[in-house]
């Protein structure tokens, strides 16, 4: 039979009276020993904040009690604030405006060649390399009055063949007025011998007509002067043919065919040449190719000086326009050589009109380039040296407390420069490391709290710790006004009673 009352094999036995009271105890020791050790822990903590660096005769900041607006400090308390001074500097007599901007060329100093009539391109001007000739390209250097291409123009064939026609009308009808002039006189009616000299007139007229043209075109005097060897001795020729019995023989021109068949081959070219020393920018044609007076042969630049065109901003526009012109020098640097020595320009013109979405002036001037180092369109940072006002100091932008629109520093003095002095100063530009002062400054409608004080060359200036000692001085002057108000208001109980 089972057992009813007994206990099963799987039942929690209870724990113990005695043994729940026991662990309990534990628990509460525990938990008071640990808060225990956190208050020790905090009141160590709070007594090393407050009490003053060992073997120190003096609390580790305090108001001066000889100099006013000024802290006394403990070297140990200089060292953990980590303050450092540096002195005060004068400042330069110039200030750098950086303006940036691009190279660019000048109008003037570029050219586009063109033809003035329609022709076939024969051959292109050759360029001496390495010992042989190869044929212009961009890049190559040109001087002026250089063969740069040959162009075949029937207009140019016919131009000079109708010189050549004029000046053989110019021998006939010369060689007719002289007979009519030789004759007596009454013999040739006066019409007649007018007829003549209108004749050989309006011949000379047209040869001069027909030469300026050709000139015109570029043709060179020394191939001028060729065709008029061509038309003597074509009329020689004829003079040969036509010579009489008995009549004295002419002296003939004679020419061999070798050097006739390339007259007739070169009769109707044209030299396109380099109306100005430069260089080849572009080339816009082949051999063989039918030119047209809009198309563009060439493009040569002179790149020996180039334009630099900057950007000024609206507020520093005055002190551009307040230069001398013997003054207006800029050192222009290539952003892209940084560490090349600036080369010096001017500029010479700013501009009127402002743009609208940058609010700058567009500045330009030169630059010379005689090793042709530069090339239009790079990015340059121009700097114009403006000419700064006397009676201004220099000290590091950190060395600032701002406060509103006032400025203040802090002054090291004392053999130990333990001791730091406040003192209010005008801010008259603001840099990003350095800021420029007023040395000397005077009181003016805008100083709503007080008068700016001036500061020399040489004092020590904190840059490093300001703000710190800032603070320091912010809560011991609350201090002492609270203790003023305290020791004001007992007084004031004291008197009543």
């Amino acid at each position: 039979m089972t057992n009813l009352g007994a206990t099963s094999p799987g039942a929690v036995r209870p724990i113990p009276v005695w043994r729940r009271i026991l662990q309990t105890s534990i628990n509460w020791l525990v938990l008071a020993a640990l808060v225990v050790g956190i208050g020790l822990f905090l009141r160590s903590r709070a007594h090393q904040q407050v009490t003053p660096i060992a073997n120190a005769d003096v609390p580790a900041a305090r108001l001066s009690e000889n100099l006013p607006d000024s802290l006394d400090l403990a070297p140990e308390t200089i060292q953990a604030m980590h303050v450092h001074w540096v002195p005060v500097r004068e400042a330069p007599r110039n200030i750098p405006l950086k303006l940036y901007g691009s190279l660019y060329l000048e109008g003037s100093r570029l050219v586009h060649v063109q033809t003035r009539f329609t022709g076939q391109v024969v051959e292109v001007g050759l360029t001496p390399e390495e010992g042989a000739n190869r044929p212009l390209k961009p890049g190559d250097y040109v001087n002026k009055g250089e063969v740069l291409a040959k162009l075949w123009s029937k207009e140019v064939g016919e131009k000079k063949s109708d010189l050549v026609d004029a000046l053989s009308k110019l021998y006939l009808h010369e060689n007719v007025l002289k007979r009519l002039q030789s004759l007596k006189e009454g013999v040739v009616p006066m019409a007649r011998l007018q007829e003549a000299e209108r004749d050989f007139a309006a011949d000379k007229i047209e040869i001069e007509r027909l030469k300026r043209t050709l000139r015109s075109w570029q043709i060179q005097e020394d191939e001028l002067a060729s065709i008029q060897s061509e038309a003597q001795r074509i009329i020689e020729e004829s003079l040969v043919r036509d010579r009489r019995p008995g009549q004295p023989q002419a002296v003939s021109l004679p020419i061999k065919p070798s050097e006739q068949l390339a007259l007739d081959r070169t009769w109707a070219e044209l030299d396109i040449v380099a109306p100005m020393t430069g260089v080849i920018l572009e080339k816009n044609f082949t051999v063989g190719d039918i030119m047209d007076t809009s198309h563009d042969m060439f493009k040569i630049a002179d790149l020996s000086r180039l334009g630099v065109m900057a950007n000024v901003y609206e507020e520093d526009l005055p002190k551009l326009v307040a230069l001398k012109p013997d003054d207006r020098r800029w050192q222009v640097e290539l952003l892209a050589e940084p560490g090349v020595k600036p080369r010096l320009g001017q500029f010479e013109s700013i501009g009127n009109v402002l743009d609208p979405m940058q609010h700058t002036a567009i500045v330009k001037g030169w630059l010379d380039n005689p090793d042709g180092q530069l090339r239009v369109g790079q990015f340059v940072t121009a700097t114009v040296e403006l000419p700064n006002r006397t009676g201004l100091v220099m000290v590091p932008v950190s060395s600032l407390i701002d406060n509103g629109s006032r400025a203040s520093v802090f002054i090291a003095t004392g053999d130990k420069r333990s001791t730091f002095t406040r003192r209010e100063v005008r801010v008259v530009r603001r840099g990003s490391v350095m800021a420029q002062l007023d040395a000397n400054p005077k009181a003016s409608p805008s100083d709503e709290d007080g008068e700016p004080q001036g500061i020399e060359v040489g004092e020590l200036v904190v840059d490093s710790g300001a703000i710190e000692l800032a603070g320091q001085y912010h809560v011991l002057e609350t201090q002492r006004a609270k203790v003023a108000v305290e020791t004001a208001s007992g007084q004031e109980r004291g008197d009543r009673q």
